[in-house]
């Protein structure tokens, strides 16, 4: 059925009886000029938000949802705008509402997801992954943010199955080959880690933290001198690199290289000073060269900066031993046995005087 021309529709009401044709025309003109002010509104949302002025690309967003109050793409796209503000809250009550009014809309869930992500929030973000993938199954993604959920989470099996299924959709996805290498790292399948960091690298280029990693993988392979090269190379990358300084550091130590140890530990900590892990190492090489004082001091700025690194407790009574810190000692050794390191459970127990 074809639809009427405005002076068809006016002549028809006419026809029907209503005389008051001006105000019939105005009428009807007002609710396309209504139509046509959303539509510019929503356009000028758009372009302002392809522009990154995402105030003005709200306050037009809002004109057109004002206008329609339905009008689902209008909700979505100022999600997105107060996504970009980090107005998280906004952001998922658009989102929420973009769901009511159209439920299998392709990528509501997703920006959910990635909200609930970035706030660390991993059960919802969980949940809501899990909601996309039931619209967009090959969204790589989605797979991969599982992936690192569960990775977060210690769950490595189950990390593992989400990394292959995102490379399984994106070949090139070097980030889920790095992860998934680590994955395997965790479960101590080194040769698979070496390989999937190698694919992380074909993929993506130079990277200071695959290299890294890679490195991690050879340390604990017990090849010490592959694990050095990529350390080495993790630092040519990234001169700022702190993390791989303090594991090359720490395999130096391993080596007996003790001077490049120290060398290494404390350019980690020129770089950052708060890094409580290198503090510790440089404490072990201290002890190693028996500058036992010296030792007990980075022990000391280790646990100030991070209580949590409970083997510094069995690290620093050792050398406190060494000291003659007998009480010291003893002190360190039990609140490390508490925390179920067995041997400083036999040191006490030998050494120490129980009430």
């Amino acid at each position: 059925m074809k639809k009427l021309t405005l002076l068809s529709f006016v002549l028809f009401l006419l026809m029907a009886g209503y005389t008051n044709a001006q105000e019939v025309i105005e009428v009807v003109d007002e609710e396309v000029e209504g139509k046509k002010q959303m539509q510019q509104a929503y356009n000028e949302g758009i372009r302002m938000l392809n522009a990154k002025q995402y105030q003005k690309a709200i306050d037009q967003f809002s004109l057109a949802i004002n206008a329609s109050p339905d009008f689902d793409v209008a909700y979505y796209n100022r999600a997105l705008a107060y996504k970009e503000l980090k107005q998280t809250d906004k952001a998922m009550l658009d989102l929420k509402k973009v769901i009511s009014l159209s439920p299998t809309s392709n990528n509501a869930h997703f920006v959910m997801a990635e909200i609930y992500f970035e706030k660390a929030d991993y059960e919802n973000a969980k949940s809501a992954y899990v909601a996309d993938l039931k619209l967009n199954a090959d969204r790589a993604i989605s797979h991969y943010k599982l992936g690192e959920i569960n990775f977060f989470n210690k769950k490595y099996e189950a990390a593992l199955a989400d990394f292959t299924k995102a490379l399984s959709i994106k070949k090139d996805f070097y980030e889920a080959y790095n992860d998934r290498g680590s994955c395997y790292r965790m479960l101590q399948k080194y040769d698979e880690a070496i390989a999937d960091y190698k694919n992380a690298l074909l993929f993506g280029g130079k990277s200071a933290f695959v290299e890294n990693n890679m490195g991690s993988a050879y340390r604990l392979k017990n090849l010490p001198k592959e694990a050095i090269k990529h350390y080495s190379l993790a630092i040519a990358s990234d001169p700022a690199y702190v993390l791989a300084y303090n594991n090359r550091g720490r395999t130096h130590l391993d080596m007996g290289n003790l001077s490049l140890a120290k060398t290494d530990l404390e350019k980690a900590i020129s770089i950052d000073s708060k890094y409580a892990a290198a503090y510790n190492n440089l404490g072990n090489v201290l002890y190693k060269m028996e500058q036992y004082d010296l030792a007990v001091q980075n022990y000391n700025t280790a646990l100030k900066l991070n209580p949590n690194l409970t083997s510094v407790y069995l690290n620093r009574g050792i050398a406190k031993e060494m000291q003659r810190d007998t009480f010291g000692a003893c002190s360190d050794w039990e609140k490390a046995g508490e925390y179920g390191f067995s041997s400083a459970k036999t040191y006490y127990e030998s050494t120490c005087h129980t009430k």
